[in-house]
This record gives structure tokens, sequence and C-alpha cells, in this order.
């Protein structure tokens, strides 16, 4: 039932990624507001499975435990991470993809995805591929071809349109899973996570000016 919502959210993405119309600048709220929404629900139907398959917390089942002073390691990894990640794309000149490009045509927009991006992305997207798909994966099938599963699946709904964009995409996911896996814990890979997209959107607010002149960006 996890996997069949799972590939339902990820076609779903990927079908509204070619559908141009869809991203005129009044529909950004809308899309961000409805992906929000789907993406709470599916959180909260995990939340509710933990209770009554498994009975215990949501916390304990997505394996949310607090990691001392090595915290800081992860958030400040999450940020060499972004920074490694946008002198790849640099060097690698890669081709804006057509799907943020067009998400975030003006300055209200950029700050709607920004602040989706920062604050609800990371941690639900945590919940659902490092929470909760990624030990049933490992159940199934072990820990290689578990962060491998996570990590494609991961991928797909980020919509990479190159192929550096893919290497970045599959990279990072496959090094924040590797984490969730080595810690035991879900803190370390949502740490990871939410910091390289504060350092990425940080980065793409100063350069372009506040998200004024996002030509190109």
């Amino acid at each position: 039932m996890l996997f069949v919502i799972l590939t339902g959210l990820v076609a779903a993405t990927i079908v509204l990624g070619d559908m141009p119309e869809f991203f005129d600048p009044e529909n950004t709220a809308l899309l961000l507001t409805l992906t929000a929404v789907s993406e709470m629900l599916f959180v909260f139907y995990l939340y509710r499975a933990a209770a009554k398959r498994y009975k215990q917390s949501f916390w304990k089942a997505i394996n949310w435990f607090r990691l001392g002073s090595r915290e800081t390691n992860y958030f400040l990894g999450g940020i060499g991470l972004a920074i490694l990640s946008l002198t790849f794309h640099y060097y690698a000149q890669t081709p804006i993809s057509p799907f943020w490009s067009e998400l975030m045509r003006d300055t209200t927009t950029a700050y709607l995805v920004a602040l989706f991006g920062i604050s609800v992305g990371p941690f639900i997207e945590e919940v659902v591929f490092r929470g909760f798909l990624f030990p049933i994966c490992k159940n199934l099938t072990g820990v290689s071809a578990a962060i491998l599963i996570n990590t494609i699946l991961f991928g797909a709904i980020h919509l990479p349109s190159s192929l550096p964009g893919w290497i970045d995409i599959l990279f990072f996911g496959a090094v924040v899973t590797y984490y969730r896996w080595k810690t035991d814990s879900l803190i370390s890979s949502y740490l990871l996570h939410a910091a390289n997209n504060l350092t990425a959107f940080g980065l793409i607010y100063v350069t372009t000016n506040r998200f004024r002149d996002l030509a190109g960006c």
C-alpha cells in the first residue's frame, strides 16, 4: 500500500512537470498548496499506520532520535553539500530545468518556493522517504538495494532535466540515505536536507538581489 501511494505521487509529479500551462505564476501558490496538502495527508496516513498497526509512537516509528553534539556536524554537512552541488553545476554548465525556471519565474513565487523548500519540504520528504520507505525496503531487500531504491524514487520526484541534474540529485539522495542508515536516526538526514536547502535558497537569494533578478536562475 505504501509503495502504491508513493508511486502515485511520483507519477503525478512527473505528469504535472509535463504541463507547462500549469506553471502560470498565478498557479504557483495552488501548486505548492496541493503539494503540501497531499504530502501532509500521506504523512498522516503513516502516522495512523504507526499508531494502529505497529503500536508505537510516530516519532519512534520514523526513528527520530537525537544525536547530541553530532547534530551540528550534519547541519554543517548539509551546507557543504549545497556548496558542492552549486559548484558542480557551475563547472558542468548545467542548463536550467524548465520545471524550476517556470516555478521561480518572478519574485513572489520565488519567495513561496523558497519558504516551502526550506520549511515544509525537507521534513515531509525525509519522513516519507527515509522515515518509512527506507526501513521497509531495507527489511525486504537489504541495505544496499534499499538505498538504491530510495535514491531513485527521491530523484524522480525532483524532475531533473539533464544528466548533471540526475547526478546531483542521485548523489544527494544516496548521501542522506546512507547517513540515515549509518546513524539509525532520521535527524541526521533531515539536518543534511534542511541545511542544504537553506544554503541553496540563501545563495540564490543573495546572488539574485533578493529574488529580483531571476533571469538565468
